[in-house]
């Protein structure tokens, strides 16, 4: 999908907001107007209605004038994302659909997508046996996080994805021990988790993981 204009899309969410078409970053606003970028960029061509999106950046106590806040928001977007769009034409990309409006993506424009794509891979790798491959695929996984997830957007929505693609990261970076373990890096492993463990002193199965390869160690 191109909008009618050189170049894919491309939508990144883990890490900063950010978009970019063709090798063009473009310039996508404030923090809330990425925030309604993320949630609609997030929900994969389904529709998002006005009230879930004012929610989602403000919660249960919007400004009065949050109605016209998301439309200048979304208008703003659709100038980004579609600079070729005749006024009062309807978006290609990004357009209202009744209560709310869609992001229109296919597979490969947006780096979230492409994690779960990853990380699905991975039980049916290793129910086949198949530790390279898995690897691969929790290795493809890790590659895509360019910081922390949704850094510097604002609202309730963003609070909560947040604690779960981080959660999502943890345990992609625990399967990925898990595989090396079996595959036999396990001074590479021990290397890695005493690092994570500084990290996130409170993580228990990094920390059984650790005490799990001393112990072998020593056997």
């Amino acid at each position: 999908m191109t909008g009618g204009e050189a170049g894919t899309l491309r939508i990144q969410l883990l890490g900063p907001v950010r978009a970019w078409r063709g090798e063009q970053e473009l310039e996508l606003g404030g923090p809330r107007r990425r925030a309604v970028l993320a949630m609609l960029a997030m929900r994969g061509s389904q529709a998002v209605s006005r009230s879930e999106l004012i929610d989602g950046l403000w919660g249960e106590d919007p400004p009065a004038s949050a109605v016209n806040s998301l439309h200048v928001y979304v208008a703003g977007l659709r100038r980004v994302l579609e600079p070729g769009r005749a006024r009062r034409a309807p978006g290609q990309v990004l357009s209202a659909s009744p209560p709310g409006y869609l992001l229109r993506l296919e597979p490969g424009q947006l780096d979230a997508a492409a994690l779960d794509h990853h990380v699905t891979q991975v039980p049916r790798s290793l129910a086949a046996g198949d530790l390279a491959a898995a690897a691969r695929s929790l290795d493809a996984a890790q590659r895509l996080w360019q910081g922390a997830a949704l850094a510097g957007i604002p609202g309730p929505w963003a609070d909560i994805e947040r604690v779960r693609l981080d959660e999502l990261r943890l345990t992609t970076i625990e399967e990925r021990i898990d595989v090396m373990l079996a595959l036999g890096g396990h001074h590479q492993a021990v290397a890695q988790l005493a690092g994570l463990i500084r990290e996130h002193p409170l993580r228990e199965r990094f920390r059984g993981q650790f005490m799990m390869e001393i112990g072998r160690a020593h056997v």
